[in-house]
C-alpha cells in the first residue's frame, strides 16, 4: 500500500489513474510478476525531459527484496521503486527516494516533505483519518520467519563480510555514511565552538538579564533530549525551509555542543587565578593581550581534555540522524542488515569504525595539549 500527502486530492487522483491504466494494459501485473515471481523484466527508460525542479519525493520504509532494496551503487530497486518511477515519469517528473522508518515517514508525509510513502501498510479505517491511501496495486501474503540453525555452519565470517561489504558494492554505503558522519560532526564542532564562546561570554556578563537568558537556554538544553529537538527542528521549524537534513542536524548538534563547550570555557577561565590577570595588566599589557598571552594558554591546558571528551560524545550522538532520513554510519548499517538479515557483521563494522574515529579525535586534540 502507498499513502500520499494528505489533502492532495489531485495528486492521489493522478496516482490512482496511473494504477488503473497500468492494470488495464497489463504493465502493473508484469512488473509485479518480475519482482515477486522472477518473470522477465519489463523494459522501461525514464524520459530525459523530466521536470527536475519538481521531483516526486518518495519515502521508502522497506529495505527488503523484492519490495524495495538498495542495489548496486546505492540505487533503489524493487517492485515499489519501479512502480513509483513509472508513475512519476507518466506525469513528467523524476523521483527522489529517501529511506525512513514508518514513524518518521508518516511525519514527513503529513508535513508535506514527501509526496508518497511506500511502506506496505494496511489501509485501516483509523489510518485513513491521517493518510490518503492510493488504490490497491498488490495483495501480499504475509509469512513468518524462523531461525536457520545451519546458516552459521554454511557461512564463514569471511563469507558474511563479503555479503555485507562486497556484494552489490555495499561498502559504498559504509563510506558514504562515514563521510556524512564526519561532515556533521566536524561542522557541528566548529559552529558549536563559536557559539560556545558566546555562551561563555554571556555567562560571565555583568548584566543580570544576560546571565538569566543564558541560564534559561542551559535549562532547555539540559532538560531536552537531542533526538526530540532534532525531530522538531527538521519536521516543524525547518520543514518548509528547503534546508537539507544535514544542515538541520549540524545546527541542532551545534546548539547542544555550544552549551557544553561554553561551560568548559567558563570553568577553565575561572580556574586561572585572578592574580594572573592583574599581574598582566600591571605590567602594561592590554586586556586582550593579557587574556591571549597569560590566561588563555593556562585555560586551554585545563579545558582541552574535557573539550576532547565532548567532541567524542558529539561524534557518537550523530548516530540518531537516521531519524531525519540521513544515511550516516548507523543508518548505513541498518540498510545492510535489513538487506542481508545478518545482525552481527554490520554492527561490528560500524562499532569498530566509531571506535577508530573517537580514538583519532582524542589523539589529535591530545597532540594540541602536548604542544601547549
Amino acid at each position: 500500500m502507498s499513502g500520499n500527502t494528505p489533502g492532495n486530492d489531485a495528486f492521489r487522483a493522478e496516482l490512482n489513474k496511473f494504477i488503473a491504466s497500468s492494470k488495464e494494459d497489463g504493465t502493473l501485473d508484469a512488473v509485479i510478476t518480475h519482482w515477486i515471481k522472477g518473470g522477465p523484466a519489463v523494459p522501461f527508460e525514464e524520459p530525459k525531459n523530466l521536470d527536475k525542479s519538481n521531483p516526486v519525493r518518495c519515502a521508502l520504509c522497506v529495505n527488503v527484496a523484492p519490495v524495495s532494496f538498495v542495489g548496486d551503487g546505492g540505487r533503489w530497486d524493487g517492485m515499489d521503486p519501479e512502480i513509483v518511477r513509472r508513475f512519476a515519469a507518466s506525469i513528467g517528473r523524476p523521483v527522489e527516494f529517501i529511506y525512513q522508518d514508518v514513524g518518521s515517514a508518516n511525519i514527513s508525509l503529513q508535513a508535506g516533505m514527501v509526496d508518497i510513502m511506500a511502506a506496505c501498510l494496511y489501509a485501516t479505517e483509523e489510518r485513513k483519518k491521517s493518510i490518503d491511501f492510493s488504490d490497491n496495486y498488490y495483495l501480499c501474503h504475509p509469512g513468518f520467519f524462523t531461525k536457520d540453525a545451519a546458516a552459521a555452519v554454511r557461512m564463514t565470517v569471511w563469507d558474511r563480510l563479503k555479503m555485507s561489504l562486497v556484494t552489490e558494492q555495499r561498502w559504498k554505503l559504509i563510506t558514504g555514511g562515514l563521510v556524512k558522519t564526519l561532515v556533521i560532526t566536524l561542522f557541528s564542532i566548529l559552529l558549536g565552538t563559536v557559539l560556545g564562546a558566546g555562551v561563555c561570554a554571556m555567562k560571565r556578563s555583568r548584566r543580570r538579564w544576560v546571565r538569566s537568558l543564558i541560564k534559561g537556554y542551559g535549562a532547555f538544553i539540559q532538560g531536552t533530549p537531542v533526538l526530540v529537538v532534532l525531530l522538531i527542528m527538521f519536521y516543524v521549524i525547518f520543514a518548509h525551509s528547503g534546508l537539507s537534513g544535514t544542515v538541520v542536524a549540524i545546527f541542532t548538534f551545534a546548539l547542544f555542543f555550544a552549551w557544553s563547550s561554553g561551560n568548559i570555557f567558563d570553568n577553565s577561565i575561572s580556574y586561572v587565578p585572578k592574580g594572573q590577570t592583574e599581574a598582566g595588566l600591571s605590567l602594561g599589557f592590554t586586556p586582550f593581550k593579557t587574556f591571549t598571552g597569560i590566561v588563555f594558554p593556562q585555560a586551554l591546558k585545563r579545558g582541552l581534555p574535557m573539550y576532547a571528551g565532548e567532541c567524542v560524545s558529539l561524534l557518537k550522538s550523530t548516530s540518531i540522524v537516521g531519524y531525519i532520513a540521513i544515511v550516516d554510519l548507523t543508518r548505513a548499517s541498518d540498510l545492510i542488515r535489513s538487506r542481508t538479515f545478518d545482525a552481527l557483521i554490520p554492527l561490528l563494522i560500524i562499532t569498530i569504525t566509531y571506535f577508530v574515529l573517537a580514538w583519532i579525535v582524542r589523539s589529535l586534540l591530545n597532540l594540541l595539549l602536548i604542544k601547549k
